[in-house]
């Protein structure tokens, strides 16, 4: 994280990583969580820390369901955008899903961002945390990597799913795709971070343009 990007957590809880990036990276933050007293929490801390909060700051807490909260960011109009970024108004340089149990399904609200916009220097950033166990032929990051191929290009129909889809996010969609181990879990249970950028031709594969490019 640098200092000034715009930092979206759609499951801040308390705060412990959205936090962190404004206190220490200097970075304006977008934050929501569907549990209004971990809302109430992540605000007080955040105070505490000294950062500026509220509708006018660069700290910004709201309450809601995480999927509206993703379609919005590429819905809303953000006066925060000046008329010399490429940036498509309010999209964040990151977004965090630090919801292990289950946060790759929440991937597909992301095909509500704008994709026409070929011009922009550096893509979106979207860091995705869930569980993962290794299994006969992956590692658990693989496996993660492959949970979150899953959220973005769900593959209809098929009896066996696809297998090491990172390949593919990398070279034919430019997403780099990468996942470090954050934790152990349980016994063979870790909790992996996958990120990715969102590419322009990644939403338009999302919102169903499967033309030639």
């Amino acid at each position: 994280f640098k200092p000034n990007q715009l930092v979206a957590d759609a499951f801040c809880g308390v705060g412990a990583l959205c936090i962190r990036a404004a206190a220490a990276k200097g970075c304006r933050v977008l934050a929501n969580d569907l549990n209004p007293d971990a809302v109430t929490y992540c605000e007080d801390s955040a105070k505490r820390n000294g950062i500026d909060v509220g509708e006018n700051g660069k700290f910004q807490v709201q309450c809601g369901d995480a999927s509206q909260f993703i379609m919005n960011l590429g819905i809303d109009v953000s006066d925060s955008s000046s008329a010399e970024d490429t940036r498509v108004p309010n999209l964040p340089d990151h977004l965090l899903l630090n919801f292990p149990l289950d946060s790759p399904s929440f991937l597909n609200a992301l095909r509500w961002w704008p994709s026409g916009e070929n011009n922009i220097e550096s893509p979106p950033r979207v860091h995705v945390y869930t569980f993962a166990r290794g299994d006969e032929v992956r590692t658990a990051a693989e496996v993660a990597i492959d949970m979150v191929a899953d959220g973005l290009l769900p593959e209809g129909g098929y009896v066996e799913p696809s297998k090491f889809r990172g390949q593919y996010l990398n070279e034919e969609l430019g997403c780099d795709i990468e996942a470090r181990e954050i934790r152990d879990a349980a016994p063979g249970k870790l909790v992996i971070c996958v990120s990715f950028s969102v590419t322009p031709l990644l939403l338009r594969r999302m919102q169903g343009d499967f033309g030639l490019d």
